[in-house]
Formats: C-alpha cells, sequence, structure tokens
C-alpha cells in the first residue's frame, strides 16, 4: 500500500518500493517535474528521492535539510533516529537557538533514514505482513513551519502524487481524523472540504478515529489529527491472491487424492489403526507420496482410523534431538578468531585459489602446482606439525582446491609433502583463507613445501553439473514466463535446481527440456569465463543473478553463446563455481526427478555424463516410467563401444518403436549415436499399446536423424526375451536381449 501522510503543520510521505513494482506492472507511467511526466515505468530510489526534492525545493520553494544520523546524539531520547520529524525537535519545542539555520526555517525537504526496532512507534511486528513496514526505510518529508497551513499541504501532496508520480485519483482514498466523543475532540471537517474542493471524490473520502487519524509522540507534547492517502492495490493484489489459492487448492485437492490411495493401502496390510511409527513412516512418504500430518488425521478422522499422536509427537521429539553420529575420528577445524588474528600478526596472506580456475583440456586439471603450507590448525591452535591418524586444518600460499561455495560441493584429493600426506575431506574459506580438512594418513605433516592432488573425478562431476544449472536454467526461462531461480546444489553424481514457478510443469515439459539442454551440448559450445567489475556486470539486461546473494566488487562471468545460423542460445550468469570448457564436456543430461519444495517453488534432479544414461524418470514422487529392463546382455562387441569395469553396457539406438503385439505396452527407445558411441539408455516412455489391426507408429523425430544414415532395426521376441538388432551404414549390427514377461510376438522396420 502506498501511504503519503499529512500531520497539521508537517508532512510527512512514505513511499514503498514495491508498491512502486505494483504501479508498474498496472501499466502506469510516473514524471519527474510536474509539467514533464515520464514515460519510463522503472524507478530506481534515487530517482524517486530525486523528484520528491525537487517538486518541493524548486517548484514550491522548500529549503532542503540533508539526512541527520541514523544514530541520535546522546540524551535525544531514542536509540535509533525513527522518524523524520526527530530532527525538527527543536522547533516543535520552541528551543531553536537565534542565529541558527534552523531559525530560519519556513519551509524545508528532507529525506531522512530512520529505524524502527522499538519504542512507541515499532514496526518490528508488521514487518513481512504487509509490503510498507520496514525496520530501515527513507522518509521523504516536506515541513511548514508557520508558512502554509492544510489548504497548501493539501493540495500540494495531490499534485505530487497525481502530476509527479502520474498516480490515478481513481485509485486513490483520503482518510481524515473524524473525532473522539471519549476525549470530546471534534471531527476534522476542515480538512474533509479542504480534500472535497480538490475535487476529491466523497465515496473516496474516509474517516477514522484515534489510532489512525491522530498523530501524538507521548502524553505530553505536539499532537492532532492528520490525514492521510492510500493507493488502492487491491486489482493486482487480487489477480495474484487468485492465482496463488488457485494453485494451492489444485495443490492440495492432488495430495488428498494422492492420500487416499496411500492411506487404503496401508490399511489393507495394517487393519485400521496408526501407531506413532506408522504416521511418521505415512508422513515420510514409505507407504508412496509423503503425506502431510494433516491430511493424514483429516482422512483418519473421516475413515474411523484410530491414530496414536502422542507416540507420534514423542518419535518426532527423538528426531529433532538426536545428536548426528560422527563420521569416523574426523573432528571439526574451524577457523577462529585468534588464529585468524595470528595469522595477521605474522603478516601471513589469504590464499591465492586462483589456479582452481585452470583448466586444460576437457578435464584435466592444472595438478603440478607446487604450494606452501604456512599454517597447520589442530582444535582451533596453530601448531608445527601433525602426526599420523590426527585430523587438522591446513591453510596455503596457493591452492587448487575448490572451497565450499555458491552450492558446489568442495574437492577432495591429497595434500602430498614431502614427509607426511593429508586426505583432504573438506574444504572452506575463512575471509579468504582457504582451508584444508582432513586426516593425515601417512606420515607427519609439516609447514613447507607440498604437491597437491585433485580427485579429478569429483572435479569433473562438479564441473560438468554446474555448467548444467546454467544451461538448465536458460532453458527454463525460455520454456516458462514466470521461472526465477531460487538456489542449487552441485555435487559429483548429481545437482539440484531450485526455481520459483506458479505454471504446473509435466511429462511434455520435462522432455523439452531435456531435449533442448542436450541440443546445447552436442552443438559444442565454448563456455568462456571473465573476470569483470560488479557494477559493470549489473547494468547488463543479459546477465542472470540472484537477488540475495552478496557478491564481490569484481565478480566472474560465465557465459555460453552460439549464435549459429538456426540455432542461437544465450546464458550469462555471474558465477564463482568451476566450469567445464565446453557444453560437449557435459555429455549427456537427465532430469530425474521434478518435485514441490513449497507452494511456488519446484526442484528438479538432475544428472549428467554416464550417470545420466543409467537414469530412472519420476515426476511428482512418481515414476514417469513404469517399465524398466531387467536385464542387458551384450551380443556383439564393437569398438565404439565403451564399458566400465563393473560390466555396464550401452547398446546404441538411433530411434525406434518396439510394438509388443498382443500385450498393452508401446515402447520408445530414444536414440543416440554421438562419436559413433553404441549407446542403450534405460529410459522409455509407455504409450497406449497399438492393436494388431493398426500400423504401427511414426519414427521417432530428432535432429540427429537428419545428420545421420537411417539405420535399420529388428525386434524378435519369445520364451520371455526380447532381441533387439541395429544397424546402419556404418556400424557392425549391435544386439542385446531384455528379459520380459510377455508373449511371444516379433515385428521389424527399417526408419
Amino acid at each position: 500500500m502506498f501511504v503519503f501522510q499529512i500531520r497539521n503543520s508537517h508532512h510527512l510521505h512514505r513511499i514503498c518500493h514495491r508498491c512502486l513494482k505494483l504501479f508498474q506492472s498496472d501499466g502506469r507511467t510516473f514524471g519527474n517535474s510536474v509539467t514533464n511526466q515520464s514515460s519510463k515505468l522503472e524507478w530506481t530510489s534515487k530517482e524517486i528521492r530525486q523528484a520528491f526534492l525537487d517538486y518541493f525545493c524548486q517548484s514550491r520553494g522548500h529549503i532542503y535539510v540533508p539526512s541527520s544520523s541514523v544514530i541520535p546524539k546522546k540524551g535525544e531520547g531514542t536509540y535509533f533516529t525513527n522518524a523524520g520529524m526527530n530532527q525538527f525537535k527543536p522547533v516543535f519545542l520552541g528551543e531553536v537557538q537565534p542565529g541558527t539555520d534552523m531559525s530560519s526555517y519556513k519551509r524545508v525537504a528532507n529525506s531522512q533514514k530512520c529505524v524502527r526496532v522499538g519504542g512507541k512507534h515499532n514496526d518490528l511486528d508488521d514487518v513481512g505482513r504487509d509490503t510498507y513496514h520496514h525496520t530501515f526505510f527513507e522518509m521523504l518529508g516536506n515541513w511548514s513551519f508557520g508558512d502554509y497551513f492544510k489548504e497548501e499541504a493539501c493540495a500540494m501532496a495531490l499534485e505530487l502524487l497525481t502530476k509527479v508520480y502520474g498516480l490515478p485519483l481513481e485509485r486513490l482514498y483520503f482518510t481524515y481524523f473524524g473525532g473522539s466523543e471519549e476525549l470530546g475532540l471534534q471531527a476534522d471537517l476542515e480538512c474533509r472540504d479542504t480534500w472535497l474542493q480538490l475535487n476529491v471524490p466523497q465515496n473516496r473520502l474516509l474517516p477514522f478515529g484515534m489510532r489512525d487519524n491522530f498523530w501524538d509522540m507521548g502524553d505530553t507534547g505536539p499532537c492532532g489529527p492528520c490525514t492521510e492517502i492510500h493507493y488502492d492495490c487491491r486489482a493486482q493484489k487480487q489477480s495474484k491472491t487468485e492465482t496463488i489459492v488457485n494453485q494451492t487448492e489444485k495443490r492440495y485437492i492432488e495430495s488428498i487424492e494422492k492420500g487416499e490411495k496411500v492411506l487404503q493401502k496401508f490399511i489393507n496390510k495394517h487393519g485400521k489403526r496408526l501407531t506413532g511409527k506408522d504416521i511418521l513412516e505415512l508422513h515420510e512418504g514409505k507407504y508412496g507420496s509423503p503425506l502431510s500430518v494433516d491430511i493424514i488425521e483429516d482422512m483418519a478422522s473421516s475413515w474411523g482410523v484410530d491414530m496414536d499422536m502422542a507416540g507420534f509427537d514423542e518419535l518426532v521429539q527423538q528426531h529433532k534431538y538426536t545428536p548426528p553420529i560422527p563420521k569416523g575420528n574426523m573432528k571439526k577445524q574451524t577457523m577462529t578468531q585468534e588464529v585468524l588474528h595470528l595469522l595477521h600478526s605474522r603478516e601471513i596472506f589469504p590464499t591465492d585459489d586462483s589456479f582452481k580456475y585452470m583448466v586444460t583440456g576437457s578435464h584435466d586439471l592444472k595438478t603440478d602446482l607446487q604450494a606452501n603450507i604456512v599454517s597447520l590448525i589442530d582444535e582451533g591452535s596453530v601448531v608445527e606439525e601433525v602426526e599420523t591418524g590426527k585430523t587438522c586444518g591446513v591453510v596455503m600460499d596457493k591452492t587448487t582446491f575448490y572451497a565450499e561455495a555458491g552450492g558446489q560441493m568442495a574437492d577432495r584429493g591429497d595434500i602430498v609433502g614431502q614427509c607426511g600426506r593429508l586426505k583432504v575431506t573438506d574444504v572452506q574459506n575463512y575471509y579468504g583463507y582457504v582451508l584444508h580438512l582432513g586426516e593425515v594418513v601417512e606420515g607427519t605433516m609439516l609447514l613447507g613445501e607440498v604437491h597437491l592432488e585433485i580427485d579429478q573425478t569429483r572435479r569433473s562431476g562438479c564441473m560438468r553439473n554446474h555448467t548444467a544449472t546454467h544451461l538448465l536454467n536458460t532453458c527454463l526461462r525460455g520454456l516458462l514466463e514466470d521461472v526465477s531461480q531460487r538456489g542449487s546444489s552441485v555435487e559429483p553424481e548429481k545437482f539440484t535446481f531450485d526455481f520459483s514457478c506458479m505454471s504446473p510443469i509435466n511429462n511434455i515439459h520435462i522432455e523439452s527440456l531435456e531435449r533442448q539442454v542436450m541440443n546445447v551440448i552436442e552443438k559444442s559450445i565454448p563456455v568462456a569465463r571473465e573476470l569483470i567489475p560488479l557494477k559493470k556486470a549489473l547494468e547488463r539486461k543479459d546477465v542472470v543473478f540472484l537477488p540475495d546473494e552478496v557478491y564481490p566488487a569484481d565478480v566472474r562471468l560465465v557465459s555460453i553463446t552460439s549464435t549459429d545460423e538456426g540455432f542461437c542460445f544465450q546464458s550469462s550468469e555471474l558465477c564463482g563455481g568451476t566450469h567445464v570448457s565446453n557444453t560437449k564436456d557435459i555429455e549427456n543430461f537427465c532430469i530425474l526427478k521434478m518435485t514441490g519444495v513449497s507452494q511456488g517453488t519446484k526442484r528438479a534432479v538432475c544428472v549428467t555424463g554416464s550417470e545420466a544414461l543409467q537414469a530412472d524418470f519420476y515426476i511428482d514422487g512418481k515414476e514417469r516410467t513404469d517399465f524398466m529392463f531387467e536385464e542387458v546382455k551384450l551380443t556383439h562387441k564393437d569398438p565404439c563401444v565403451e564399458l566400465n569395469q563393473a560390466g555396464k553396457i550401452a547398446i546404441g539406438v538411433l530411434g525406434c518403436f518396439v510394438v509388443i503385439i498382443g500385450t498393452s505396452l508401446s515402447i520408445l527407445f530414444f536414440v543416440r549415436t554421438k562419436r559413433r558411441k553404441a549407446i542403450l539408455r534405460n529410459r522409455m516412455l509407455i504409450n497406449n499399446a497399438v492393436p494388431p489391426s493398426q500400423t504401427s507408429p511414426p519414427p521417432y523425430t530428432s535432429s540427429a536423424l537428419d545428420q545421420t544414415s537411417p539405420p535399420s532395426y529388428a525386434v524378435a521376441m519369445g520364451d520371455g526375451n526380447v532381441r533387439v538388432t541395429v544397424q546402419d551404414e556404418t556400424e557392425a549390427p549391435i544386439s542385446g536381449s531384455i528379459s520380459l514377461n510377455t508373449q511371444g510376438a516379433a515385428f521389424s522396420q527399417k526408419i
């Protein structure tokens, strides 16, 4: 709500930046002078302030008074400056010294920074409940000390709002003091009549009592009736509220429907009594989709199911206060203030960790870096050596290890000295000092020169996944209009990506996202990184950043750009993480799961590389594929086929349908022949079966089909087995067998 307050002999204006955004979404324009309205829709706080001061100081003859400190002088009665009138208290109390600047004040304007966390005008309880209460804010005020009164003050207020800021009169409401029978105070009819004379409609004038329209600061002192102008934001709020309510209602109904199935499944197996453990397991999703305790209670009451809520509460408390199980003998090492002070006193400078970005080729990390241990930390104390079996923290002058930050997990590896080896299990950054945490597994760790060995598999996984978050973010923004990133967690094996989105997401969206990300990967687009000033980065409209993140003065900009004919892609994000050099290094991409974290916030769980080849599909806690391969056996080894030591098999298929006649399944095989690798992806979409009388479904279309000679394939089924044979012009036949419980059938087709 926009609030413009006028108070008898002084006037106070409160402007909320959130409301300005609402005004902008309504298509309103604002001006920065009385005669020349601006057409732009976005105002900075600086521009709002300047337009206010220009109006009163240049057009209405006010003197500008700078803001006083938010911390008053001792003895002024408050811990913080909490109102724009504070610096003018001597005027109100008649304590102005003759000959001072304040003694000449007649009409002035100011912009006062305020803090309200206590006292009479304490807004702390209201912060977060509406759009205009804040603990720290700025008051714009125009003041008259014996110069003008209500008529002029009201006229200037109305002109400022409607002419300078461009607010429509039909969206404004005006309040005045309606009197108090208890105190014998009459209504401020003079103020009401003033608004009427300014052509304010009668139905937009509202009287209120002491609480809303009578200003005072205590039992004694300046006081009197006041008038306020409120902006009606209900039109925008109603639309947004309806959207949220509809989404919430739909989600609740879906939760009830899921809950009924889960509870029915439980009752059929265990009967109509829920122990505390049963309630906890239902809540955690042991029997299907997780259920809220409220939904469990509602359904149990309707179905006559007994619930042991006391037992459930007891279990919850046990879970809440169960101490974590220590991992091995690792003790938590931290950088205390005493250690930091000691490092400073010894003139030990922060760690140079820029080497973590030095990558050559696809994933080969710079491992030949020689560094020096400058400090060893054991349980908060600086020591000279650490023996085998003990844990410690290591600070070096430079490092290639990545410290946990920005959602990306820390590197692991080894620090090898002349007399010992430290197994690094965690890396943290304390005010620029990179602390390598781990256990001494050989010899004794001493100060001096060491060699760094990073777990390249772990780092490569994080690099692939972190770059993939950027691709997913860009593709999401292109697919859905209301997407905004809320956070991510990057691990070697997978990553999660949280984003706000009120629109529902279905299988079609997920498949589209996967195709788009895979297209970018296959285009082999270079990943560029540059260090630029934060101010310069924020001036660019194409740069994506987290609004609540605290960035340093110089930031790293990660850009992935392709302007090839027929394929355009642009991603520019502020990011301090590690990334691959080219999108092709991500290799593959798959969305494992798409779930709701909270109202309007969703989480995508994704994998890249080899993990993406083995992914099962989920959405909203349910499997996207009900059919899974039970067994895949390689019957022909092609030199292009990559096998790992565990014997994981991948057979390449370029997009074919297998129709199982006499069953209710129709299976769609996805295709990949990239770099002549034969990969059989264990993921399929289950569609409705094609009746024997109908023709087979059309072949799967893909951009890859235009670049590769069409292969032929044959499928034979019988005795519970399915055999797939694929052959194209460049590769020898490859076949595999899949164990299925189906009736015998046969089908073959050339794509």
